[in-house]
């Protein structure tokens, strides 16, 4: 498995998690789980080993 992600893709994701956390008063924050996951699968893919 390898890991295509970076630090800056997560941050800005937690800072839009955060707006919208706030915005729904805090109606959203039950989401910020399952999008984190989603984000890591996302980003996370299998290697091919012939």
């Amino acid at each position: 498995m390898a890991f295509h992600g970076s630090a800056v893709g997560l941050f800005g994701n937690w800072i839009k998690w955060l707006l919208l956390t706030i915005i729904t008063i805090g109606i959203y924050g039950f989401w910020v789980f399952i999008k984190l996951e989603n984000w890591k699968a996302q980003n996370t893919t299998f290697l091919n080993q012939n």
